[in-house]
């Protein structure tokens, strides 16, 4: 039994373990993961602990990397459509689409007929409609068996997931397509990097996958640890005891990691692997915790924020979880769009809990409504 025995870090691979944007942008070489991201991964699983890969890529793609990947669990593929273990060389779990997703992008393509986009499968190929300068970019950094179609129609079942490759302002106009149609609820649409739209399944996410993993390993969540650095990755870093993200994650995934890592991209700073495996990390989770966020709301939105957070009885719901000692809103005298909320929990495991909450998720939507910005900062026993 080593100190990480039932532990389990689940991480992405693209930009978080290797960085890879730059690859894609030119059609360079790809890189590998550096040695001491190697090192750290063995060192964790030396003492015990499953180190699994969850990745947006499809089974062959990921394939062709296995090999400089240290891991000793299953795998996480498709962006959540899926889990396999190369040990036993077999899908443990899939949810792929469903049938009804080419009559929705048929309709798609008939109104954005130039739109590119690859659809996957659980096979080893990979089929692409509308390849584009990004589709081409993309396949490098793959190597992927590709075929061209001209139609949905042709492309063979089952279906894991789709990727959309569009540039701004395309990509943009896009989104919003779909997001204006009354089936994208039926699916999973993130992004997962600037020039890539994923679609899955409803459900089928990093997160949910991972927790899956979690269940068949027998591993508690509070023993889970996920890395990520894109919005494809939020799912799982949500789900986790504690996230970590690489310092080029970009901005929206930054409020959930408990620490950036490294001062640079993912695969130039040692720390960004060792970090997450150091005793000591894991180890603060059990300090107390004491967070300061600043809110700046919406012109004339500050009272009617926090007027709404009472009068839903969000806030005393909080006050009455375990493990929390304060939760407290104050306005700034001197700064009629400022609120200042301070928290404080036994454990930062504790808040992590809060986080999961299903009363939190009414709290993200009032804060989608009335609040413009906001700043978190944290201090631990070991910083007071």
């Amino acid at each position: 039994m080593g100190k990480f025995s039932g532990v389990l870090i689940a991480s992405d691979y693209d930009n978080t373990m290797v960085y890879t944007e730059g690859a894609l942008k030119s059609g360079g070489p790809l890189p590998s993961v550096s040695r001491e991201n190697q090192e750290a991964v063995e060192y964790f699983m030396a003492e015990g602990g499953t180190f699994s890969v969850a990745t947006g890529r499809a089974l062959p793609s990921f394939s062709r990397v296995r090999e400089g990947v240290p891991m000793n669990g299953p795998t996480v593929l498709f962006n959540g459509a899926a889990i396999y273990d190369f040990a036993q060389q077999r899908y443990l779990y899939t949810a792929f689409l469903p049938e009804s997703v080419r009559g929705h992008i048929c309709r798609l393509l008939e109104d954005l007929p130039e739109t590119a986009l690859e659809i996957y499968h659980d096979d080893d190929s990979i089929h692409a409609i509308n390849p584009n300068e990004i589709t081409y970019h993309h396949l490098h950094l793959t190597h992927s068996p590709t075929v061209a179609l001209a139609s949905m129609e042709e492309v063979p079942s089952p279906i894991s997931k789709l990727l959309f490759e569009e540039a701004e302002p395309r990509m943009t106009a896009l989104r919003e397509y779909i997001a204006r149609q009354s089936w994208s609820t039926e699916y999973e649409v993130v992004p997962s990097n600037p020039y890539l739209l994923e679609l899955t399944a409803r459900g089928a996410n990093k997160g949910g996958m991972v927790c899956r993993l979690a269940q068949m390993l027998e591993i508690r969540q509070e023993n889970v640890y996920c890395v990520g650095d894109h919005a494809n990755d939020i799912p799982m870093l949500t789900f986790a005891r504690t996230a970590f993200a690489p310092a080029n994650a970009i901005q929206p995934v930054h409020p959930y990691p408990a620490q950036l890592l490294g001062e640079r991209h993912c695969g130039h700073d040692r720390r960004a692997g060792q970090a997450v495996l150091r005793r000591e990390t894991v180890m603060r989770e059990s300090e107390p915790l004491t967070l300061y966020v600043v809110y700046t709301a919406k012109p004339g939105c500050r009272e009617a924020f926090v007027r709404q957070i009472v009068m839903e009885g969000i806030a005393d719901t909080i006050r009455r979880e375990e493990g929390c000692i304060r939760y407290d809103y104050y306005f700034s005298a001197q700064q009629e769009d400022k609120i200042l909320l301070v928290e404080q929990w036994q454990t930062q495991a504790h808040q992590r809990i809060h986080l999961q909450q299903p009363h939190m998720a009414r709290l993200r939507e009032l804060k989608e409504q009335y609040v413009a910005d906001t700043r978190l900062g944290r201090v631990t026993l070991e910083e007071a």
